[in-house]
C-alpha cells in the first residue's frame, strides 16, 4: 500500500544548486526528445541523450531526469494532442530514489535524511506534521522523495509503502449513494448518517445551466462561421471547476464516513452498472461521481483496515426498508403507502443493502480492495 506524505526540509543551498541543475538536464533532453522528430521510448532517448548530459550530476539522477521527460511526452501522445514545440520544465524539482548502496538518498532516521547533492551526500534535518506521525510506525520502506522549489521555499514529499492492516471484520454497514451529493450509512447497530450538501446541488444545477447557455452561443458562432476559441475555453474551465468541486466532496465524505464506522466494520456498497464513457466526447469523459467516491473510499478504508464488499441490490431506493414493498422516493425522502414508513430515501436505501448482505453474505462473489 502506497503512501504519500509531506514533509519540511530545512534550507540547503547545495540541494537547490542540484534541483535546479537537475531541471537544466530536463530542458536540454526534452529539446533532444522534440528535435528527434520521432516518438522514442524511455530506453531509447535514454541512449540518445545520456552521452550529452553525462557528468553533470549523479548518474541515477540524470537517468531519472530522463525517464521523467519521456513520461511527459507519452502523456501528450496518449492524450493525441499536437507537439507544436519542446516541453519547458520552468518548475524546478527533482525525484531522489531511497534506498541503500548508491541510491541518491538513504532511508531517512531520526532527524535527518542523507541526500545526494552537488557538493556530496548530505545530512539535511526534516519534519514530518504530527497527523502523518502514525504512519511512520507501519512503514515497509522508503521509496523516494521529490522536492521542489516553491514560493522561494524547499517543499518535499516523501513516499513510503506501508504494511497493511488485516482486514477482518464482522459488523455490517450499509452504504447508499445518490447521484445528487447525497450519502447514506446505517450500520448493525441502527446508527445512521447522512452526508449531503445542498450548497453543491445548488452549484451543480448552475453550472448545468450556465452550461447549456455557453452550448448555444457556440452553435450560434458557429453557424455563423465566428471565432469559438474563447467560448470553447469558457467551457473548458466550468468543466474543470466542476470535476475539482466533486472530487473535494468526494474526499470530505471519504474521510467522514471511514472516521464514523466502527473498527470491525465490514462496508457494504451497492454496485451500480454504469454505463461506459463515449469515445467522441472526450474531453467530457471524466470519472463519473460514482466512481471517484469509490475510489476515495477504498483509499481511506484500506490505510483504516475497514474491508469493503459490493453487492447489487436491484431497485434498493424503491423498495421499503421495513415491508418490501414499493414506494415513491422524491426529493430526498421516502413514503411508502403499505406500511406508511416515512424517512430519508438514502437512509431506507443503506437498509436495504445492509439487510441484503446480512442475509446473503456472498463472500465467495465480492469484490476486496
Amino acid at each position: 500500500m502506497k503512501r504519500i506524505i509531506p514533509i519540511k526540509l530545512d534550507e540547503d543551498v547545495d540541494l537547490r544548486a542540484t534541483i535546479e541543475s537537475y531541471r537544466i538536464i530536463q530542458q536540454h533532453v526534452s529539446e533532444i526528445a522534440y528535435n528527434s522528430k520521432k516518438n522514442l521510448s524511455a530506453l531509447e532517448l535514454h541512449r540518445v541523450a545520456y552521452p550529452k548530459v553525462k557528468g553533470k550530476l549523479k548518474s541515477q539522477l540524470i537517468c531519472t531526469a530522463i525517464r521523467s521527460v519521456a513520461s511527459e511526452y507519452a502523456k501528450l501522445r496518449k492524450r493525441r494532442k499536437r507537439v507544436c514545440g519542446p516541453i519547458h520544465f520552468n518548475k524546478a524539482r527533482a525525484l531522489f530514489l531511497i534506498g541503500k548502496g548508491k541510491r541518491d538518498a538513504c532511508p531517512p532516521r531520526s532527524e535527518t535524511i542523507r541526500i545526494w547533492t552537488s557538493a556530496g551526500r548530505k545530512g539535511i534535518r526534516y519534519s514530518i506534521p504530527k497527523r502523518f506521525a502514525p504512519l511512520l510506525k507501519r512503514v515497509k520502506s522508503y521509496d523516494a522523495i521529490a522536492v521542489r522549489i516553491k514560493n522561494d521555499r524547499l517543499v518535499a514529499t516523501l513516499s513510503i509503502t506501508l504494511v497493511p492492516l488485516e482486514n477482518h471484520g464482522s459488523l455490517p454497514a450499509g452504504v447508499s449513494i445518490n447521484n445528487k451529493s447525497e450519502i447514506g450509512v446505517v450500520d448493525s447497530s441502527g446508527r445512521s448518517m447522512r452526508i449531503i450538501t445542498i450548497a453543491q446541488n445548488v452549484m451543480e444545477e448552475t453550472s448545468q445551466k450556465t452550461k447549456r447557455r455557453l452550448n448555444k452561443r457556440l452553435a450560434a458562432r458557429k453557424a455563423d462561421g465566428l471565432e469559438t476559441r474563447s467560448v470553447r475555453r469558457v467551457l473548458k474551465r466550468l468543466s474543470r471547476r466542476r470535476y475539482m468541486r466533486i472530487k473535494t466532496f468526494c474526499h470530505t465524505a471519504a474521510n467522514k464516513l471511514i472516521e464514523w464506522v466502527k473498527r470491525g466494520t465490514i462496508l457494504a456498497i451497492e454496485d451500480l452498472r454504469l454505463p461506459p464513457p463515449s469515445k467522441r466526447r472526450r474531453a467530457c469523459n471524466r470519472p463519473h461521481f460514482y466512481e471517484i467516491l469509490r475510489r476515495r473510499i477504498e483509499e481511506k478504508s484500506e490505510l483504516a483496515g475497514i474491508p469493503i464488499y459490493y453487492i447489487n441490490v436491484a431497485k434498493s431506493k424503491d423498495r421499503c426498508s421495513m415491508c418490501g414493498d414499493a414506494g415513491n422516493s422524491t426529493n430526498y425522502k421516502f413514503h411508502c403507502k403499505s406500511c406508511g414508513n416515512k424517512e430519508p430515501a438514502s437512509k431506507n436505501a443503506a437498509l436495504n443493502i445492509r439487510n441484503k448482505f446480512t442475509v446473503t453474505r456472498p463472500w465467495a462473489a465480492v469484490n476486496q480492495p
